[in-house]
């Protein structure tokens, strides 16, 4: 039997800025409960796992703010506004690596939060990557580039050497769509 959903009483906007909003939404249960929820809008991302075709995975490290570190991440960002995901894919993996590629799998997509965010994050796997071009960062990114052999990903992942929720799904979904063997 599915649950009935909330009903809105009111939606306001509390904050925004250049790459999200929030609003306060104001729900009753069933018409008897109220409560009080945020909703975080944002755009949706985009995130590519890259292999070469000799069986190295491409990860970037790169600094960030939310937890105060770097992290060992797969490349991707924010898709632009009546960007196609495959086209963001490319994109985001050219900016950050110099890769390009022409093997391409989408692994669909997935709510990074769906407690609190809006966005959906569409997952690529690249089984040709290959550097062909320099980067292009954006303003405020500083990214080192760094291979690992396929083999090490899971004990990279167990370890907690990559801690990225996001990076994690991708290889899990990589793994689970019989496309990427361990």
């Amino acid at each position: 039997m599915p649950l009935t959903p909330w009903t809105i009483l009111t939606e306001n906007t509390i904050c925004t800025n250049p790459v999200l909003y929030v609003d306060e939404v104001i729900c009753a249960q069933k018409g008897h409960r109220r409560s009080t929820f945020t909703r975080i809008h944002l755009p949706d991302w985009v995130n590519v796992l890259p292999v070469t075709a000799d069986g190295r995975v491409v990860l970037i490290r790169q600094y960030r703010h939310g937890i105060r570190q770097e992290t060992l991440e797969i490349p991707g960002g924010v898709l632009e506004p009546d960007e196609l995901p495959l086209e963001g894919a490319r994109r985001e993996l050219q900016e950050e690596t110099g890769l390009t590629g022409s093997v391409w799998h989408d692994l669909g997509s997935l709510p990074p939060n769906p407690a609190l965010q809006t966005n959906r994050c569409h997952f690529f796997l690249l089984l040709d990557a290959q550097y062909t071009s320099p980067t292009d960062f954006d303003p405020d990114e500083e990214i080192l580039v760094e291979e690992i052999p396929l083999s090490q990903l899971p004990e990279i992942i167990s370890s907690g050497g990559i801690q990225n929720a996001i990076v994690v799904a991708a290889v899990g979904l990589a793994w689970a769509s019989g496309l990427l063997s361990r």
